[in-house]
């Protein structure tokens, strides 16, 4: 786990959107095997993960080498 008063990166905050889902509280940085990476948006920047429990999409818009 990170050290308290570090910077958190979005993908290390961000999991799955769907509150019913058993991976709403589990990060994608920290949870890899929950999720599958489902391709960029058009602009090119960040990406779509696509949870593996509830199959809803979520962006990560600030990509740091997901």
């Amino acid at each position: 786990m990170m050290e308290a008063g570090a910077i958190w990166k979005l993908e290390e905050t961000t999991g799955c959107a769907n509150q019913d889902c058993e991976n709403h509280t589990h990060p994608i940085a920290f949870h890899r095997r929950k999720y599958r990476k489902r391709g960029q948006p058009a602009s090119g920047r960040g990406h779509y993960f696509e949870c593996k429990s509830c199959g809803r999409k979520t962006l990560v818009s600030d990509s740091h080498g997901l």
